[in-house]
């Protein structure tokens, strides 16, 4: 997945490997920016491009990330380079949203708000990953408000 990032996005990719980067770097007090460190969840590329299908195509599934991305047509089972870049236009919206520092900080207050204080109480990353999906799908398509979320 990450090649095929580097190979027909890399700018994406990019991003993808800095939000991982500073999800698990303390900011120093003088420089403090919008960064995505939190003490719950440090998100690896494979659950930020998890997310990033999920919310683009409604699907949550690694192999299917990689089906879409690479352009295959689930219904035909062929590969299409148009395809592929309708794809890619899609995901990188998507990407948008989930590296959005507000969205993602939103998030995790809600996680907070519900009793998970740090990422010894998280059993699984996929559970976070499937929660944000679920948490941007409700907010951006559904279009439910704060107080809803």
């Amino acid at each position: 997945m990450l090649t095929l990032l580097s190979v027909f996005w890399e700018d994406g990719r990019g991003q993808i490997d800095e939000f991982c980067k500073l999800s698990k770097k303390v900011p120093e007090k003088k420089n403090v920016g919008a960064s995505s460190f939190n003490y719950i969840f440090e998100p690896t590329p494979k659950d930020l491009i998890r997310i990033g299908v999920g919310l683009g195509f409604d699907r949550g599934k690694m192999k299917d990330a990689y089906s879409i991305l690479s352009g295959r047509d689930f219904t035909t089972k062929k590969v299409s380079a148009k395809l592929r870049e309708e794809q890619f236009k899609t995901f990188k919206e998507a990407q948008k949203q989930a590296l959005d520092y507000v969205n993602w900080h939103e998030f995790l207050k809600i996680i907070l708000g519900l009793g998970y204080k740090s990422a010894e109480l998280i059993s699984s990353s996929n559970n976070i990953a499937n929660a944000y999906i679920l948490y941007l799908i409700a907010k951006i398509k559904v279009r439910l408000n704060r107080k809803e979320l």
